[in-house]
């Protein structure tokens, strides 16, 4: 049996490609990675899904470092090259939170930390069908 027939750990393809177990879940459910199994760092994947994942390794984690970045929607819309008032219209569909009677407010401690510029591209549009695994 050859290694890359092996299946891998689910923790192992987490490490590798955002570090973290947690961040490796959002960014399978954002981009739409069915990996049939619960999200067990001991689970075991297919070797054709890892290797699929590592493809866009660079992509998993230029996603971790922007989701764990301070940053407003001015930055995420020069970011992805999208109008500030559409980037706008998304966040207080997806982080109402963040504004008081319709205006943007930002959060002190962590503005817009824990959301991911692509997540917001994705509500606008954007095609991330490539990253898809079902």
């Amino acid at each position: 049996m050859e290694n890359e027939k092996l299946p891998t750990r689910m923790g192992t393809v987490a490490y590798r490609t955002t570090g973290r177990h947690a961040s490796f879940q959002r960014f399978c459910e954002l981009f739409e990675i069915n990996l049939e199994k619960p999200f067990d760092k001991d689970s075991r994947i297919s070797a054709e899904c890892s290797a699929h994942i590592f493809k866009f390794q660079i992509f998993a984690i230029l996603y971790e470092q922007d989701y764990y970045r301070k940053k407003s929607p001015q930055e995420i819309a020069a970011f992805l090259g999208r109008k500030t008032d559409n980037v706008l219209g998304i966040l207080q569909k997806i982080r109402p939170n963040y504004f008081i009677n319709g205006v943007y407010t930002p959060k002190e401690n962590h503005n817009l930390r824990y959301l991911s510029s692509f997540e917001v591209d994705k509500h606008l549009g954007g095609n991330y069908d490539f990253l898809s695994y079902k």
